[in-house]
């Protein structure tokens, strides 16, 4: 198995590593396990499981958006939902209340990358890590900055530049000065992965309240476990969603103020109207991406129909 995310974030992999062991009674063993680009680099993943080089991997849509334009749209509802309850009701539980969501990633993942989906992981949630304070969004204008490529376009709109670097030479790249700064995780990841090393300003609100990964294997490996293990898997995938986010909220709190007392970090809280703003520059987007197929689309009816579901209610 291999995971998107770095060194200094593998402990979380590895509770489910230890879960999945345990919920089967040691009938499904996960024997290596790497962190992104510990065995193939990270936009190989599809291809080494294709290869058996990998069996399973944690995954989300944006590495794959050229062949799965939904995963644009995926990853708009990370920053659109308010809270993990929130994207559940998205993507849909086991009590058949949802909009769905899940079965139509599926549906992509499987007609685009021949790969299957096995369930939605919410877990941390993300934010600016920045060298130079900001006031505003526009104060980005110029900047050269690390983040997704969906955020990338969005903050493109401010004249912000959105840079491609391997997740490995990101802390060199903010130390040296090639970047200005990164999209990459709350306090508690930003910890683990060392920002407040070489970048100073931290912003909130965090810009993806809910950052939206899942676990693929191949179909064939998928329909060659008995029920009762595919039943064990997705639930242990949830079970590891839920155990990261607590682990991160937990630890949130106590590592901004280690943050602000040991480094001279600096918490950069933007005004309502930011946050306003901001959304506004979400849905231009969500708009763009629902031109691009018939599938993004649908999905960003979908989304825009879960929005209205939540407006008005208490959050």
């Amino acid at each position: 198995m291999q995971h998107w995310w770095g060194a200094g974030e593998h402990w979380l992999f590895e509770m489910f590593q230890q879960r999945i062991e345990e919920m089967s009674g040691g009938r499904i063993v996960i024997d290596q396990l790497y962190w992104d680009g510990g065995l193939v680099p990270w936009n190989e993943t599809h291809n080494a499981l294709r290869a058996g080089t990998l069996d399973i991997i944690f995954d989300w849509g944006e590495p794959w958006i050229d062949t799965m334009p939904v995963g644009n749209v995926e990853y708009i509802s990370s920053m659109l939902s308010k809270n993990i309850q929130q994207s559940w009701v998205l993507f849909g539980g086991y009590s058949g209340h949802g909009f769905g969501f899940t079965e139509l990633m599926r549906e992509e993942y499987l007609e685009k990358e021949g790969v299957y989906y096995i369930a939605p992981h919410f877990s941390d949630h993300s934010t600016f890590f920045l060298k130079e304070p900001i006031e505003s969004y526009k104060d980005l204008k110029g900047r050269r900055l690390w983040t997704s490529r969906v955020l990338g376009k969005i903050m493109e709109k401010v004249g912000m530049v959105s840079v491609v670097i391997p997740p490995e030479e990101l802390y060199t790249s903010m130390a040296s000065g090639i970047i200005d700064g990164v999209e990459w995780g709350g306090c508690a990841c930003g910890w683990d992965m060392g920002w407040h090393e070489v970048a100073k300003y931290v912003t909130f609100p965090h810009v993806l309240p809910t950052v939206t990964a899942s676990y693929t294997m191949m179909p064939d490996t998928w329909e060659e476990l008995p029920d009762d293990l595919k039943y064990i898997v997705e639930a242990a995938v949830i079970m590891n969603s839920n155990d990261m986010r607590t682990a991160y909220r937990y630890r949130e709190q106590e590592k901004l103020a280690i943050m602000m007392a040991d480094f001279g970090v600096t918490p950069i809280y933007l005004p309502e109207e930011e946050q306003e703003y901001y959304k506004e520059l979400v849905l231009q987007t969500l708009d763009e991406y629902m031109e691009v197929d018939e599938l993004s689309r649908d999905a960003g009816e979908i989304v825009k129909a879960w929005l209205k579901h939540f407006e008005g209610a208490a959050q």
